[in-house]
């Protein structure tokens, strides 16, 4: 039995209704082998053999084709968001960041967003295929992921920093202890940190080089 432990399940928002930490107690205390992506998910059980095995990403899986042609660009630097857009995504930061630049620099939102209101530079894309993903990071600049700093995120490892980091773009992050110490990962705490760290990304030299990943 190899149990994959994944999330901080207990963190997510209504987890009430559906989580059972027993149950998963139980699950960890029974199995032959416990893998995790972040170090504060080490399990409670230490019956099992618990491995260590940090997020990555397959290039594999994109198109070599696939050029987006919806990615505004904005003066000075085109910043992107992919990924979901769940309760513990800052949604707010990015209105704040998008009147702060002033057009400067524009922020691109791919994803399921169903927004209430647009910005002076801020675009929602909507959902977007897999495949088209990698297409999509070689547009931009920099990666934001404005995450909410608490136990979800303290516990997450999101593949999507992985996969911007492989393609050689750089990424501002909030609330995202396990990658801060990645090469081409600029970590910030609010809307003074962020906006200071994409400053400095615009002002480079930022790109990434190279990213290594352990298997």
């Amino acid at each position: 039995i190899v149990y994959d432990k994944m999330e901080r399940w207990s963190a997510f928002p209504g987890s009430e209704t559906w989580y059972d930490e027993q149950v998963e107690a139980e699950i960890e205390y029974y199995a032959d082998l416990v893998m995790f992506t972040t170090k504060p998910l080490w399990p409670n059980s230490r019956r099992p053999l618990a491995k260590f095995i940090p997020n990555a990403c397959d290039p594999s899986l994109w198109s070599d084709t696939f050029c987006p042609g919806d990615v505004v660009r904005g003066r000075n630097l085109t910043v992107g968001y992919v990924g979901g857009a769940g309760s513990w995504i800052d949604v707010n930061i990015l209105y704040e960041l998008d009147s702060h630049f002033k057009g400067d620099v524009s922020f691109n939102v791919v994803g399921p967003f169903e927004p209430e209101k647009h910005g002076n530079a801020l675009y929602f894309l909507g959902y977007k295929e897999p495949a088209h993903i990698g297409g999509y990071l070689q547009e931009f600049d920099l990666l934001l992921v404005p995450v909410e700093e608490n136990e979800l995120s303290r516990c997450v490892s999101p593949i999507k920093v992985y996969e911007a980091l492989w393609s050689g773009v750089p990424v501002v992050a909030s609330g995202l202890p396990a990658v801060r110490d990645l090469e081409g990962v600029c970590s910030g705490s609010g809307f003074n940190e962020m906006s200071s760290a994409i400053t400095d990304v615009g002002n480079g030299p930022w790109r990434v080089n190279l990213m290594v990943v352990e298997l």
